[in-house]
C-alpha cells in the first residue's frame, strides 16, 4: 500500500515567498518530509480505530521514501506479503486452554465486530490452540485432509494483512485528510522559517 498526498502547486508556493521564488523547493520538500513523519505515526493508529490490530504490528510494515528538492515526492509505504495471523488479533481464550478446553476459541478482527465463535465448517474443524515445533503458537483447524505421512492435516488461520488494513475505505481517508491537513500548517511553518532568516 502506497500513500499518497497531494503537493500544492509550485507557483502558489513561490507567490507566498514574496522575492524568494528559488526558495520554494526547499521549503516544500521540508514540508512534505515533516508530513510523511507525521503520518507514518498516526497511521498505525488510524487502522488500530478499524481493526483489533497491535500498533507495533501496523508500524513494523511502514517505510518512508523522502523528498528532495529535486524530486518533491515523499511517499509512505506499507509492505508485508503476509496476512496476520488470527491470533494476532483479540482472542477468547487468548491462550491454549489444557486440558479442560473451552466448547469454542472465538476471534474478533475489527473493532466494530464482536467475537466470533471459531466452530468450523462441513469440512473444516473447530479451531484450536496449538505451538508447533518451531514454536510459533498460532490458531488451526484440520482440514480433514491427511498429510503424507498420514497424519490429520491442519492449516493456520489468518485476518487481512496491514496493507490491506490502511487500504480500506475509512482508514486511508482519515489518514489522507490527516497528511493534507499537517501538510498546509507544515508548508506556512516553514515558510515562515525561510521568511525570518531572509
Amino acid at each position: 500500500m502506497v500513500l499518497h498526498i497531494q503537493v500544492p502547486n509550485m507557483a502558489e508556493v513561490q507567490r507566498k515567498l514574496k522575492g524568494m521564488p528559488q526558495k520554494a523547493p526547499l521549503v516544500m520538500s521540508r514540508a512534505i518530509n515533516a508530513t510523511i513523519t507525521y503520518v507514518s505515526k498516526e497511521m498505525a493508529n488510524e487502522a488500530k480505530k478499524d481493526y483489533v490490530v497491535k500498533v507495533t504490528a501496523a508500524k513494523k510494515t511502514l517505510t518512508i521514501q523522502k523528498a528532495r528538492q529535486n524530486d518533491l515526492s515523499g511517499v509512505v509505504i506499507s509492505r508485508s506479503d503476509k496476512k496476520v495471523p488470527l491470533l494476532g488479533f483479540k482472542n477468547k481464550p487468548a491462550k491454549r486452554v489444557h486440558p479442560n478446553p473451552p466448547a469454542f476459541y472465538s476471534s474478533q478482527v475489527k473493532q466494530q465486530g464482536s467475537l466470533k465463535a471459531l466452530t468450523g465448517s462441513a469440512d473444516r474443524s473447530k479451531a484450536f490452540i496449538a505451538t508447533m515445533k518451531s514454536g510459533h503458537t498460532g490458531q488451526f483447524q484440520r482440514t480433514g485432509r491427511k498429510t503424507k505421512n498420514g497424519k490429520a492435516q491442519i492449516a493456520e488461520l489468518f485476518g487481512p494483512s496491514i496493507p490491506s488494513m490502511f487500504k480500506s475505505t475509512a482508514t486511508s481517508k482519515r489518514i489522507l485528510d490527516k497528511g493534507q491537513e499537517y501538510l498546509q500548517k507544515s508548508l506556512k511553518t516553514h515558510i515562515k522559517k525561510v521568511m525570518e532568516v531572509a
